[in-house]
């Protein structure tokens, strides 16, 4: 009686062994597989954001370089380029203003970080 015990519990000890090991292997694959989920998406969000700032380099190419052709074609001759304006000029100008809406944002932060250090160290040097 003793013995089949021991049997018993060998094999149950056995049993769970393997399945922890089947566990493990479980675990292992559903790991490489959450990796290459991973690695898939942020390769498809990298590339989206790539695409993203392509487009925008394109709609401000298109735009400002389209402007800048319309303000030096119709600019007459021997004069500076905003001295005498024509009508298409206007609208070269205009073109040129919403090819470079998509780098405001940049622009602005830009210059209110400087007017903002600019105002921080007078107040600073005129407080102490």
């Amino acid at each position: 009686m003793y013995f089949a015990r021991s049997q018993v519990r060998m094999l149950q000890r056995d049993m769970i062994y393997s399945f922890d090991i089947t566990i493990f292997l479980f675990y292992k694959v559903m790991y490489l597989e959450n990796t290459y989920n991973y690695f898939t998406s942020i390769f498809g969000i990298m590339l989206g954001i790539t695409l993203f700032f392509i487009i925008c380099a394109l709609f401000s190419i298109v735009f400002c370089g389209s402007g800048y052709f319309l303000l030096k074609k119709y600019n007459k001759k021997n004069t500076k380029l905003f001295k005498e304006i024509q009508t298409p000029q206007y609208f070269g100008t205009v073109l040129i203003i919403i090819g470079i809406v998509p780098y405001l944002d940049t622009i602005i932060r830009g210059l209110f970080f400087n007017i903002g250090a600019n105002i921080g160290q007078n107040v600073w040097e005129e407080m102490y």
